[in-house]
Order: structure tokens, then C-alpha cells, then sequence
């Protein structure tokens, strides 16, 4: 089986997973999820912050999302442009009142949101969502390639968020598939082993 079917397979199966959680857990595990991003030191440091507002069975931010807006935090979502057919990534000064549905249903910042400058995108501390990821920094998506072009040549530190449950030993890697740095879960962080950990 090449890699894009194997992918392909194993993007079902985590996403039976996840979805297949009960809501309490991940209510709580999302709670817990949203303490270890508060207590994650490079986090805070951020000057600026790339997010994602949870669809689906997605761990929920919102709560992090929202203090760190109350204080002034510069904060950025994934926004569909139909001019330019890509993904941009745009502010969102007030929280949740800044978003609209988007492209694939998903709440995106509106139309008068900011997008971000090249300079801005280059400073960013990412916070990713995925549908799996593996300890070496592996990211499964939902195979739309968002984030693949999102992530392409930045610098930024980059965090997988996920419910361990969404955690495996091996994810199939192409060029173009970008490494987490860590990636957080309801039961603590992970420093991915690419980077010695």
C-alpha cells in the first residue's frame, strides 16, 4: 500500500477514535488540555499566536482562547481567501464575535479580520489541531492540506493539539508533511523525539 493509502486508513480509524469519545471526557480532557497550554512557558512568551477554533469532536481552546485575547494577545486563525484560493491567516481582536462559518463549515475570522503579514506569520507559535500525531512530531490531518500549506517553511514553534487517545507510534511522512515540535494532550506535553527528547 503506498503512503496516501495508508494514510488513508489510518485518518478513519483515529478519526473513529476521537470521535467515538464521550462528550464529558472531552469536555474535561479539553479543560485539562487548555491548563498544560496555560502552563507551557513558550506559550505565553508568544508574541504572537496561531490557533484554531474546534470543529467536530476537535479538543476545545475556546477558554484559553478567550483569556489570552482579554489580554491583549495577538491571535491568528486559518481564513479561506477566494481571491487568492488559499488559506490566509487573519487576527481576531474579540472573542468569539470575530468568526463566521468558513469554507468547510468551520468558524473562521470575518471578512474585515487582519490577515497577517509575512513578517507576523514568520513569528508565530502554532498551536495545530490533527486528526493524529506521533512522538516524533508526525501530524495526520483531515487530508485537505490546510495546514500542510500553512506550516510550509515556518520557522515558528509548532504544537500538536490532540486527546491522547489521538496519539500512535508511526505516522507515514511525505516531503511536504510538516513536524510538530511538541504536541500537548490532556495528559501533560510531549517534546517531540526529532528534537532530542
Amino acid at each position: 500500500m503506498n503512503i496516501r493509502g495508508e494514510k488513508s486508513n489510518l485518518r478513519k480509524e483515529f478519526l473513529e477514535k476521537r470521535n467515538s469519545l464521550p462528550e464529558h471526557f472531552r469536555m474535561q480532557a479539553s479543560e485539562k488540555i487548555c491548563c498544560e497550554i496555560r502552563s507551557f512557558g513558550r506559550i505565553a512568551e508568544a508574541e504572537y499566536l496561531a490557533a484554531y477554533r474546534h470543529s467536530d469532536a476537535e479538543p476545545d481552546i475556546d477558554s484559553f482562547l478567550a483569556e489570552e485575547a482579554g489580554k491583549g494577545k495577538s491571535i491568528y486563525f486559518p481564513r479561506y481567501n477566494p481571491i487568492l484560493g488559499q488559506y490566509e491567516m487573519a487576527k481576531v481582536d474579540k472573542f468569539p464575535e470575530g468568526f463566521q462559518k468558513g469554507k468547510f463549515g468551520i468558524q473562521e475570522p470575518t471578512r474585515d479580520s487582519e490577515p497577517a503579514t509575512d513578517d507576523k506569520i514568520r513569528k508565530m507559535t502554532w498551536l495545530v489541531p490533527g486528526v493524529a500525531f506521533d512522538k516524533s512530531g508526525a501530524r495526520l490531518g483531515h487530508g485537505n492540506g490546510v495546514y500542510d500549506r500553512l506550516l510550509q517553511e515556518r520557522d515558528g514553534l509548532k504544537i500538536g493539539i490532540c486527546f491522547s487517545v489521538q496519539l500512535t507510534e508511526n505516522i507515514p511522512s511525505e516531503d511536504y508533511d510538516t513536524k510538530m515540535d511538541y504536541i500537548i494532550c490532556e495528559k501533560g506535553e510531549i517534546k517531540c523525539k526529532r528534537n532530542g527528547g
